[in-house]
């Protein structure tokens, strides 16, 4: 006789947990190593355009973006895009989670494609993680803010949705699981009252 065992919800949901985790680690990680490169390799691309005659001459015509880029590039981005990154996911786990949790998902992101997700989502977060950067930097520009959180963001956030539509239940299915248990047990208190 082969015995099997039945595999309780909570061990399976731990276990989903458990990879999901992992995956945003992995995902979080390569994206910080990503923007560090992309960030040094802008950085040496700067340094080369202002030095062409066309550079000299956006110096001279634009003096308010040039100080905006030379803001950016005066943080320490070792320690900077980590931090962007970081910012990032918790923007975004945290609006899909809540999103997920008022049925909105299921209407405004679940429906839509990847364009769509994009101009929709993608946008919104990166203003919502370039206004928490300038917050902790203040760095005056935040459209330059805005530019430089879109890479992160728009790396992690249909990962963070992807995982809130996965771990996270709806109210309605709360309500609905839990509804019939408290109209029980207020049922038995009103009876046991009038007895």
């Amino acid at each position: 006789m082969v015995l099997t065992f039945r595999r309780h919800p909570i061990i399976s949901y731990l276990k989903k947990c458990r990879e999901y985790f992992i995956e945003l680690a992995l995902l979080l990680l390569c994206t910080a190593i990503a923007g560090i490169f992309a960030f040094y390799a802008f950085d040496m691309l700067w340094y080369l355009y202002i030095e062409t005659p066309v550079g000299k001459l956006f110096i001279q015509v634009n003096p308010d973006k040039t100080s905006a880029i030379l803001e950016i590039l005066s943080v320490n981005y070792l320690t900077f895009i980590p931090e962007l990154t970081g910012i990032s996911f918790l923007v975004c786990i945290t609006v899909s989670i809540l999103f997920r949790f008022l049925h909105i998902n299921r209407h405004f992101y679940l429906s839509l494609g990847m364009p769509g997700k994009i101009f929709f989502w993608g946008g919104p977060l990166s203003w919502l993680v370039g206004c928490c950067i300038q917050q902790k930097y203040t760095i005056n520009s935040l459209g330059t803010l805005i530019f430089v959180s879109a890479f992160p963001t728009l790396i992690i956030f249909m990962s963070c949705f992807k995982v809130s539509n996965a771990l996270i239940p709806e109210a309605g299915s709360i309500f609905s699981w839990g509804w019939p248990r408290i109209k029980k047990a207020l049922k038995d208190l009103w009876e046991m009252k009038m007895e």
